[in-house]
């Protein structure tokens, strides 16, 4: 597989991401809500269950007495066996959309049917953006931009195994990882701006009522989500050479 070098600017790429959202807006915020659901909240109500209490090797500076905290593995153990059929199933859905306009939520559990290839890809991403990630940050960030189109990959690729996607989405990013990650930078001010209410209002609560108040005020940041993917989406096709984008010169020359 070969690459094709991103050449057109971020604002360009979020400009054709709106023209493809004009008219299913509340289709994708809908999808980004049950994608949510499925692979955040869900997570953390099993952790409201399923969790242990360690104690910290410090202790309190004012009382003397080792301080103790909560940990979910719930969350963790489901998060593990199911993200990356969910994000298999995620790359399908938002591909049928960008290219043919169907919004088919069945799409999200497509992976299940994969599951094999779509686990081991998450899996073998996961160590390896973990074993750079102990150098330091940034080549963790790094090898993440790199594998970060292995599930798109896998769905126009069915043939492929996990180890020739996640090669595959390295290729892709060849000269394109630095340009992908400022098109994601782009988007930091409107999710802060999203996430203001959620900011003020989480601290007030705990344990489910906090999960179900994290929820409804996530919503916002759903309608960001719904933003970003479809510009994930039309990088994926620029890398591919897939998309052909016409930059019109609005200069006049007298």
């Amino acid at each position: 597989m070969e690459n094709h070098i991103v050449i057109q600017s971020a604002s360009k790429i979020r400009e054709v991401a709106r023209a493809a959202l004009n008219g299913y807006w509340k289709q994708i915020v809908v999808f980004a809500i049950l994608y949510y659901v499925i692979g955040s909240f869900v997570p953390q109500i099993l952790n409201q269950f399923f969790n242990t209490t360690i104690r910290l090797p410090f202790a309190d500076p004012y009382t003397g007495q080792y301080m103790v905290e909560t940990v979910g593995y719930g969350g963790a153990f489901y998060s593990f066996l199911i993200g990356g059929p969910l994000s298999y199933g995620f790359s399908m859905f938002m591909l049928s959309f960008f290219r043919r306009k169907q919004c088919q939520y069945g799409s999200l559990f497509e992976g299940f049917s994969q599951f094999g290839k779509a686990f081991f890809i998450m899996l073998i991403t996961s160590v390896k953006i973990f074993l750079w990630s102990m150098l330091f940050v940034i080549p963790g960030i790094i090898a993440a931009l790199r594998y970060s189109m292995a599930y798109y990959v896998m769905v126009d690729h069915p043939e492929y195994t996990a180890n020739q996607c996640i090669e595959a989405s390295k290729v892709l990013m060849i000269g394109n990882k630095g340009r992908y990650f400022y098109l994601q930078l782009t988007f930091i001010g409107w999710y802060i701006l999203a996430s203001i209410l959620g900011a003020i209002i989480d601290p007030m609560t705990s344990g489910l009522l906090s999960v179900m108040v994290g929820f409804l005020t996530a919503i916002p940041v759903m309608v960001v989500n719904a933003y970003s993917y479809t510009a994930d989406v039309v990088f994926y096709e620029l890398a591919q050479d897939n998309l052909v984008i016409v930059e019109h010169d609005d200069t006049q020359r007298f």
